[in-house]
């Protein structure tokens, strides 16, 4: 399973209230939902036909409007605890494992008056150099 089919398995992510997106939507929708976002790619050893790499990926979970940090503490722990589901990245080749990477914790936002958090999931693969 991917990280993108685990969120939208995810019950307070389900349309028509939330839903997961790859930018930050326009219009957002009135409950909560989540934006993933590849922020970085390393290479972590240097083998002779391959490389062994790192990329990072960041989930950033919104409230509903006007929700509270309690109402999205929930949903965090819920995401922070992916990791062990996933299996596969789209765009990756196989990966090697998942981990918890650092997290923000729920905190308010006073422009779009909704809590968020963060979530960063630390995703090893091999790529073939030959």
């Amino acid at each position: 399973m991917n990280l993108l089919q685990a969120l939208s398995a995810l019950p307070e992510l389900t349309a028509p209230l939330g839903g997961v997106y790859d930018s930050v939507p326009l219009s957002p929708p009135r409950g909560p939902y989540a934006v993933v976002s590849d922020i970085s790619d390393v290479v972590t050893r240097q083998g002779f036909d391959h490389q062994d790499r790192q990329s990072t990926v960041l989930v950033t979970i919104y409230g509903a409007e006007q929700g509270t940090l309690g109402s999205l503490r929930p949903l965090w722990r819920s995401v922070r605890e992916l990791g062990s589901a996933i299996t596969s990245h789209p765009g990756l080749p196989p990966i090697g494992g998942c981990l918890l990477g650092p997290v923000l914790p729920p905190t308010f936002d006073p422009v779009t008056k909704r809590p968020y958090a963060g979530v960063r999931f630390l995703i090893t693969y091999r790529s073939v150099t030959t």
